[in-house]
């Protein structure tokens, strides 16, 4: 088994789980601080050879020194700081707790979707009018037997995927490759396979990572070719989306509405034309903490301790393909 020669944990855990972490790296060499001590931390990265962070430090790369071969982030998604200069840092493997929230990622799209399929927001405008008759929903239909298209078939895409199963619909999934997937219908890849996912979809929803590659991925030509009914939810990324486009879209009633968690300015602009249309139903980047989060966060880095100590695979580990710069 592999030993560690200097080590950084500056997680928020309990005690006893840091002392587990301790125990499991067996090194007499280890730096332990908090997720904030940011000076402690970049003063450790320069010579430490396993670190496991808490949050993300901008501009981490400057940072990461000769000795540094794992590096751990304690988030669900890295965009912010995995930059060409970690992705091309070929003795170094970057991982993350990617999957801790999955479960009510899913469920908040689920909400969502219901959301706009029933017209809730016209729902609640009639409500507080004490109007009883709601033309409204007079086009609304079940969920059962519709097309949903799922960009990204990581953790989020897939417990969504069997959720929509379980509500009988149609399921077709965006990835890098067609290899089959649980929960889905249809995998496509490719330009011509995210057209067929679009033109087909009644919910066209977003769950892949913020990349170079998927920087509005769905763009104004896109979102052309999407259903005048279909609906866009998306709680990955902002900038996966071409906002502006998207917001004509809504606006000229080109597409029925839209769901929206995650937006390309955050916090959402006092002005952003969002907020005043009736077609969407938005939410400020939160979704309630599903009650195993911790758990799973710390189960991936007790497993990637051992992981990378036997010399295996390591959970969640970051691909050169997931590099965002950030400069569009």
């Amino acid at each position: 088994m592999k030993n560690i020669k200097k080590a950084i944990i500056s997680v928020d855990y309990p005690a006893a789980e840091i002392e587990s972490m301790v125990h499991l790296m067996d090194t007499q060499n280890i730096v332990i601080c908090g997720s904030k001590d940011t000076d402690q931390i970049c003063h450790a990265l320069k010579d430490c050879e396993v670190a496991v962070l808490g949050r993300t430090v901008k501009n981490i790369w400057k940072y990461v020194g000769e000795s540094l071969r794992w590096l751990h982030c304690d988030a669900a998604g890295l965009d912010s700081i995995y930059s060409k200069a970690l992705s091309e840092n070929g003795k170094l493997t970057v991982t993350c707790s990617s999957g801790r929230s999955s479960k009510a990622l899913a469920e908040h799209v689920i909400m969502f979707m219901l959301s706009l399929n029933y017209r809730l927001n016209y729902v609640w405008e009639a409500r507080k009018n004490r109007q009883w008759k709601m033309d409204e929903l007079a086009d609304a239909t079940a969920l059962t037997g519709k097309n949903v298209g799922i960009l990204g078939v990581g953790s989020i895409g897939r417990e969504l995927a069997s959720r929509c199963k379980a509500l009988e619909m149609h399921t077709i999934g965006y990835a890098r490759t067609t290899q089959c997937c649980e929960g889905f219908d249809e995998i496509v890849s490719g330009k011509g396979g995210l057209k067929h996912l679009v033109e087909e979809s009644d919910f066209l929803v977003s769950t892949i990572p913020l990349t170079d590659e998927t920087y509005h991925l769905i763009d104004a030509k896109m979102i052309s070719f999407m259903k005048a009914t279909a609906f866009l939810v998306n709680i990955s990324r902002g900038s996966v989306i071409d906002e502006k486009a998207m917001i004509k879209a809504l606006k000229e009633h080109r597409i029925a509405g839209a769901g929206l968690d995650t937006f390309e300015h955050e916090p959402l602009e006092y002005e952003s034309m969002l907020w005043d249309l009736k077609n969407v139903i938005l939410t400020p980047h939160f979704t309630p903490p599903q009650p195993d989060k911790h758990d799973i966060s710390y189960q991936v880095i007790l497993d990637n301790i051992i992981a990378y100590r036997e010399g295996k695979e390591l959970k969640n580990a970051y691909k050169s393909y997931y590099v965002y710069n950030g400069n569009k």
